[in-house]
């Protein structure tokens, strides 16, 4: 028993008995154009995981990063610049490195400074131009010979992140 078509159907199995090039033709084109389609969306779902990836490593580098910066201790804190100073990058690494140099490296021996900082939160804001940037709390006690019991202090910074040869760095330090 021979099985009716829908009009479409029958329009398309008529146009393949006449012209049997073009539907081979036109399913190719089909082809070809879900091919790219799927290709597409791949390489955008991947390169939104890599952002997510460099964001996430951004992330726990400024953590770490912010609390080596600001933790130190008049003992060991002048041979500690130059790695210090690989944790930062740009016009900011230089001026902390100068500060660090000049003033917080004599002012630490001198008065016998000692700094803990604690990043107690932190979370990406944003990220632009291969910059991210981090909102991070912090928790520091400093102590000094002349306040051996050590004064707390609490405040937010802003920190931005570039990545540098294949490592992420400071490249900007901003008190909120």
């Amino acid at each position: 028993m021979k099985q009716k078509l829908g009009a479409p159907f029958r329009w398309f199995a008529g146009l393949a008995a006449r012209r049997p090039g073009a539907v081979v033709g036109g399913l190719v084109t089909v082809v070809v154009v879900l091919a790219a389609a799927t290709a597409t969306l791949f390489v955008l779902h991947f390169r939104h995981q890599a952002d997510e990836s460099a964001t996430a490593e951004a992330h726990t580098a400024a953590d770490s990063a912010v609390a080596e910066l600001l933790t130190y201790d008049p003992e060991t804190i002048g041979k500690s610049v130059d790695r210090y100073a690989g944790l930062v990058t740009g016009p900011f690494g230089d001026d902390y490195t100068r500060l660090l140099k000049e003033v917080v490296v004599p002012a630490a021996e001198r008065d016998k400074v000692a700094t803990k900082t604690d990043v107690t939160a932190s979370s990406v804001i944003g990220e632009e131009s291969g910059t991210v940037n981090v909102l991070m709390f912090l928790n520091q006690t400093s102590q000094s010979a002349s306040a051996p019991a050590g004064a707390p202090a609490g405040s937010r910074v802003r920190v931005a992140m570039e990545n540098v040869d294949g490592a992420w760095k400071i490249s900007g330090f901003t008190p909120l």
